[in-house]
């Protein structure tokens, strides 16, 4: 199924059980500007490569998606060559935790959020289970690996569960990882957020800011001004 890429002059193919969704829309807006001095930027369990298509918007650096699948690595690719972005986006068919980088400048990720447990629905869609669930990567490895291949002071951009947000922390700090950026995302002003967006960066100091809350919607169920403008929407 052909799509259009809300925002972007790209249009994208995506398969039942794994279209993508506002949390890579919201992470790529997390990532701000980006410096010039930022040659290699990865994304860490591409899917289908919609993260990187939003990235490639910010900035002329040679972005890289690693995806364990090879349906999705398949479909990153075609992707690619669709939109006529082979000089720029590069896919590469590999486990996260086998990889072999060290030149990295910013990961980013838009990693499972739930843990695999006994108790929890896990949907038909093998796709969709390895999505949204540890199944291939835990947090654990996904921080070993992103510290393994970035640079000192190197950036990795994070969405994320808020009831998982401690254990971000402590485990990235295993890593030599320090949290320099917050962002919760709320659906409505008066409900608590659904999602956390994370900057961390290696071999930092110590010092986190507080970005203000994202609200989505409002109370009739409009999107918000600032959601709006994220989707670049007049």
């Amino acid at each position: 199924m052909l799509t259009d890429l809300i925002g972007t002059p790209y249009k994208i193919y995506q398969v039942k059980g794994n279209k993508y969704n506002l949390d890579s829309i919201l992470l790529a807006n997390f990532v701000g500007k980006i410096n010039k001095k930022i040659k290699n930027i990865y994304d860490f369990g591409c899917g289908n490569g919609v993260l990187m298509f939003y990235l490639s918007l910010k900035s002329d650096s040679k972005i890289t998606g690693i995806e364990i699948q090879e349906e999705l690595f398949r479909l990153a690719e075609k992707n690619i060559n669709r939109n006529v972005l082979q000089k720029k986006l590069f896919v590469i068919n590999k486990d996260i935790r086998e990889i072999d980088i060290k030149n990295a400048d910013v990961i980013v990720s838009n990693p499972p959020y739930f843990k695999k447990t006994k108790n929890i629905k896990i949907s038909k869609s093998t796709l969709r289970q390895i999505a949204r669930h540890e199944i291939k990567i835990d947090l654990d490895s996904l921080l070993k690996s992103a510290s393994k291949s970035l640079k000192s002071k190197g950036s990795l951009y994070l969405s994320f569960k808020p009831e998982r947000l401690t254990e971000v922390i402590n485990i990235s700090k295993n890593y030599m990882f320090e949290t320099k950026e917050l962002r919760f995302v709320h659906p409505y002003v008066f409900k608590k957020p659904n999602l956390v967006l994370i900057k961390l960066v290696k071999n930092s100091n110590e010092g986190v800011f507080t970005q203000p809350p994202l609200v989505l919607y409002n109370d009739k169920g409009e999107m918000s001004m600032e959601l709006k403008t994220i989707y670049k929407i007049n």
